[in-house]
């Protein structure tokens, strides 16, 4: 199973799905669409990344200290980017996937899905702290 079916499967049977579209104020299939077409373009960034030495120094740094903050409960993720508690941070960890193509991937997202601008960077800031969750997750469990 890939990252982004894992990730898909989690939030539609926990019921962040209907948490996530009540945030975005949209229905869930709208929600579930989306979540879709983000989830593969933040995982594809990162991959973009790791094409180079430092590159791939950078995402498993990232993915390292996402680990250190606790990400390998993906429920506490869920529960705590929910909760409104993924803010600033959530907001640098796009910045750090995205670099400077961040508000192009935010308004690319809108343009695929039918979300605002606003919609789809907050639905990013949702998924990047559950995508580095659970890569943290993985290379816990491969050592």
């Amino acid at each position: 199973m890939s990252l982004v079916d894992e990730l898909m499967g989690q939030l539609q049977n926990s019921g962040a799905l209907s948490q996530i579209a009540g945030q975005l104020g949209t229905d869930q299939s709208q929600a579930s669409s989306a979540i879709s077409a983000a989830l593969p373009m933040i995982v594809g960034a990162l991959g973009n990344h790791a094409q180079s030495d430092e590159g791939a120094s950078n995402v498993m740094d990232a993915v390292q200290q996402q680990g250190a903050a606790g990400g390998m409960d993906l429920g506490s993720i869920v529960g705590s980017v929910l909760g409104g508690q993924g803010g600033a941070g959530a907001a640098g960890m796009l910045g750090q996937i995205f670099g400077g193509n961040h508000q192009v991937a935010q308004e690319g997202l809108g343009q695929a899905t039918g979300l605002s601008t606003g919609q789809s960077g907050a639905l990013m800031s949702m998924l990047a702290p559950l995508v580095m969750g659970a890569l943290a997750n993985k290379v816990q469990n491969q050592g």
